[in-house]
């Protein structure tokens, strides 16, 4: 495939949100096509998938030089440094960095994507005056050829940006109004646009209600097969079209039906379904009311989620831990949209009720079985090690690793070592993270301490909450815990960067109901886990 291809086929991947596909498919072009327009969006999509230092870390190694660069180029180490900033990563140092770079570009390109930008993180550097020359600067540009919606989107939200730095609210209004009716399907990109602004406001004191002329749906959470008998709305009362819906697989003819109403109407349906699509297909054929299909309605749902490792007499179990899931998943789409989380069920009359969620609880599985947080780490380059680093390895810094580990003592269930990896249960999602990441910061510490290959030393770490048995291992003569989901969760470990954690979405939707969660989520998005394991949606824990 030519590089042009690969590339329209890598920003096709990023802009549907999945980082780590356009990863992927830049790493393999990579090794047998080293043009400089694949390494610009190699350096990206790492950055997408979560991996921000490491893609600053190799941007002089993969750069043209620096009189060759472009305006996406010269701007790119800017938005890294933006990035590092707004997940409160030395914000005040890496703001600065990102104005300073920003500038740049722009006094040498005069690109509106660079000045817009200069002038924000100006702003947001506290360096009102430079902001608001800026911001001029950028209004005062001759306007660029626009090929679609999207080049006409991305002009009047920076029109709305440089008005708002500038106080200049009716401006900002008249653009977002226009923009509002363009790219209405491309919720991530409005709501970027819409974080962006809101830092902007926010700084600025302005007000706020400005922004809701750039429209998000609401986020829904759909009960099926709870019919009330209270009266509701009509659903026309509510916007569903290109809405995010989660929802549990039906399991009754009222079921298919509401789902099939909820579809007509242009929802993005996330549906969360026990076992494998096809087996479950199988059933639903038999249970849908004539005239609505389900496998059409599961063709065009926008995810999937599959939901296993239960056991047929289980079933009220995983129905509990369904309607868990679906709750976290609607959570994680609020989270990524900036919206609320609403209850949507269909009354008893015909009519619409929506609430916001009630709060859920993890449910209790049978005295056997437990839902636990599974970690799974290795170390990168482990297998090259000589023989005094290898025992350096086990005498030096295993113990150090054992020992940070003890602060989470209580939260831990069983903690093994295979040979350089480290498995870990523990008693919850929040817990599982904590380990996570408390692992990565301790290696950070620990490679300043070393030598040789030990000073190179890269943990990464695969997360994982599900069902699992606990149970007695008669070799070991220890209490274990077991189960299919287990070699789900060891599958996750080999295709996360180095120096990362990267969670199922299983855990980031327990994640997600958490107040109290130790890291930040960000959709790194689908890849094949080892062993041909198959194609799952994955999480960057920052």
């Amino acid at each position: 495939m030519a590089s042009s291809d690969l590339i329209r086929e890598i920003r096709r991947a990023l802009a549907r949100g999945n980082a780590l596909t356009a990863h992927d498919l830049a790493t393999r072009a990579l090794e047998t096509d080293d043009s400089v327009g694949l390494r610009y969006w190699y350096l990206l999509s790492l950055a997408a998938a979560g991996s921000v230092r490491r893609a600053l870390t190799q941007f002089e190694a993969l750069a043209p030089a620096p009189a060759e660069r472009n305006e996406d180029w010269l701007a790119l180490p800017a938005r890294l440094h933006k990035d590092l900033a707004f997940r409160d990563v030395d914000p005040t140092f890496n703001l600065s960095r990102a104005a300073k770079l920003y500038a740049d570009a722009f006094a040498r390109t005069g690109g509106a994507f660079s000045g817009i930008n200069a002038a924000t993180t100006s702003l947001l550097s506290g360096r009102v005056t430079t902001a608001r020359q800026y911001a001029r600067a950028v209004l005062a540009l001759p306007s660029a050829p626009q090929s679609g919606d999207l080049d006409r989107y991305y002009t009047l939200a920076t029109t709305a940006e440089a008005a708002l730095i500038l106080g200049d609210l009716e401006t900002a209004k008249t653009a977002l109004n226009t923009a509002n009716t363009l790219i209405r399907d491309q919720l991530a990109t409005r709501a970027r646009t819409r974080q962006q602004l809101q830092r902007i406001v926010e700084y600025s004191g302005l007000d706020e209600r400005c922004l809701r002329l750039l429209e998000l749906p609401d986020v829904y959470r759909l009960k099926l097969d709870r019919p009330t008998p209270d009266r509701g709305e009509h659903l026309e009362a509510f916007r569903l079209q290109d809405a995010p819906v989660t929802t549990s697989a039906p399991r009754t003819p009222r079921g298919w039906s509401t789902l099939s109403v909820i579809a007509d109407l242009g929802a993005k349906i996330h549906m969360v379904i026990p076992g494998e699509v096809d087996r479950y297909l199988a059933t639903a054929m038999a249970v849908a009311p004539k005239g609505v299909s389900p496998e059409q309605i599961i063709d065009a749902c926008e995810q999937i989620t599959p939901i296993s490792g239960f056991l047929p007499e289980e079933d009220r179990w995983l129905t509990e831990c369904s309607d868990r899931l679906c709750a976290g998943l609607a959570a994680l789409n609020g989270q990524r949209l900036g919206q609320p989380v609403r209850r949507l069920f269909a009354t008893q009359s015909g009519h619409w009720l929506t609430e916001n969620p009630e709060t859920s609880h993890a449910p209790a599985g049978p005295d056997h079985r437990a839902q636990v947080g599974l970690v799974f780490t290795d170390f990168v380059g482990f297998s090259t090690f000589s023989e005094i680093e290898t025992v350096t390895y086990w005498t030096d810094v295993v113990p150090k690793l054992a020992a940070a580990l003890k602060t989470s003592n209580a939260n831990i269930l069983l903690q093994q070592t295979w040979g350089d990896a480290l498995h870990i249960v523990t008693d919850d999602a929040d817990s599982a993270s904590r380990v996570a990441l408390l692992l990565i910061d301790e290696v950070q510490t620990l490679r300043g301490q070393c030598h040789g290959k030990l000073r190179d030393l890269e943990i990464r770490v695969g997360v994982h909450f599900a069902p699992a048995h606990h149970g007695f291992d008669a070799i070991a003569e220890a209490s274990t815990y077991f189960g299919s989901q287990l070699s789900f969760a060891a599958r996750v470990e080999p295709v996360t960067p180095p120096g990362m954690a990267y969670v199922t979405e299983h855990c980031a939707a327990e994640l997600a109901l958490s107040s109290a969660a130790a890291g930040r989520l960000e959709y790194a998005g689908e890849i094949a886990l080892s062993k041909q394991y198959g194609r799952f949606r994955l999480y960057a824990l920052n």
